[in-house]
């Protein structure tokens, strides 16, 4: 029995969850094209806002290529951090704003979020959040972006953003 322990014990796989949200959404250029994964006019550059804290923050897209996750993760999660995306034709670029998913409801913890898509054009766009605590618990939920490892559950909260 010991040895079955043991082994079951150091050969299973573990996981460790490191502290952190996602945001996703989709990005489409100027002309309403989707800007995916093999868009090589834009680059994009996670910034983060305050330099004290010891996050980490990266951009990538999920399986579908078209869908971007923002992930902001470690042990003093929660400051607004920055994406910035420039078009490479011209210079012209976008900083997108991600306020901390920390959320209101019943239930408040870092949420995966999904906000829909998202414009190109030039200047800063902030993803807005829900304002009450009731917002927050109607939320509804999409599987999106899977991954081995967690659930692919995001609050969608699509309506929120009035990008014109």
């Amino acid at each position: 029995m010991k040895t079955f322990l043991m082994l079951l014990l150091f050969t299973g796989t573990v996981f460790s969850q490191w502290p952190g949200f996602f945001y996703t959404f989709s990005l489409n250029d100027g002309s309403g094209l989707a800007i995916d994964s093999a868009s090589k006019n834009f680059e994009m550059t996670a910034i983060k806002t305050n330099a004290k804290t010891d996050v980490m923050l990266s951009i990538k897209t999920c399986s579908d290529h078209v869908t971007w996750k923002f992930y902001e993760g470690g042990y003093n999660i929660g400051d607004i951090q920055k994406l910035k995306i420039t078009k490479l034709d011209n210079n012209e670029s976008m900083t997108i704003v991600f306020p901390s998913s920390l959320s209101g409801g019943k239930e408040k913890f870092f949420r995966n979020l999904y906000a829909g898509v998202i414009n190109f054009a030039k200047g800063t766009y902030e993803i807005k959040l829900p304002n009450s605590d009731n917002e927050w618990d109607g939320l509804k939920e999409k599987d999106i972006c899977p991954v081995s490892y967690m659930t692919s559950t995001y609050y969608d909260i699509s309506e929120f953003q009035n990008q014109k």
